[in-house]
């Protein structure tokens, strides 16, 4: 009888989830203008369900095989991309999407691509030189001030480039995936650090007007 490890078996099942959900897609198309016809006139909803699907997919296994495991944060940043794209808000921004012009033409589509690679590769590279290997295969925990703003950056790099050559909703459905996916992926909350830089900015603007408001009637 093979008996299968702790750790194999874990990683077998979150790829079970993620093939499943490729699997899915593909059903619809070999080609990349089969699979743009397929997202550009499914329902949302259809859309939601293949993707939420993996997601609770790799949620029970987070809960069961993979429960004392280190998982990839790829994982949770999946997951999280789901979250948000699945929302509410997330709905009507793929349902406008899906006119795009990045989904009628097959050529912007991989110019969108191309871009999307470039901005993300290049801060990846940047994150990833910041941490190192500790024990157990464990990362050495990431500074929120230190890589936030290189998420940030990549934010805005995507949207900018997005935008260009899909539209603003495009651009804008893509910044919001990516501020929930990158803190997921590497484990920092970009969150917290935005509230305390706004915090920190409201005190000062009123600092100035304080002083200004002191210098006009003093």
């Amino acid at each position: 009888m093979v008996t299968i490890n702790a750790v194999d078996q874990c990683e077998a099942d979150i790829v079970s989830c993620l093939f499943m959900v490729m699997g899915r897609v593909m059903m619809h198309g070999d080609t990349d203008e089969k699979l743009l016809a397929y997202a550009r006139s499914a329902p949302v909803d259809e859309l939601c369900r293949i993707l939420e699907s993996g997601s609770h997919c790799a949620q029970y296994a987070l809960d069961t095989s993979c429960v004392s495991q280190d998982v990839d944060r790829e994982v949770y940043a999946y997951m999280a991309g789901v979250n948000y794209a699945c929302s509410p808000e997330g709905r009507q921004m793929m349902a406008t999407v899906q006119q795009s012009p990045c989904l009628q033409d097959v050529s912007l589509y991989h110019q969108m691509s191309r871009a999307e690679r470039n901005c993300t590769s290049r801060q990846r590279e940047a994150v990833d030189s910041l941490t190192t290997e500790g024990g157990k295969g464990k990362e050495t925990p990431a500074d929120p001030d230190v890589v936030c703003p290189i998420i940030e950056e990549m934010e805005n790099c995507m949207t900018t480039n997005i935008i260009s050559v899909c539209g603003a909703t495009f651009g804008q459905l893509m910044d919001n995936i990516v501020a929930v996916m990158g803190p997921s992926q590497y484990g920092v909350d970009c969150v917290e650090r935005r509230r305390r830089e706004s915090t920190f900015a409201r005190r000062t603007l009123w600092s100035l007007l304080g002083q200004y408001k002191e210098r006009i009637l003093g």
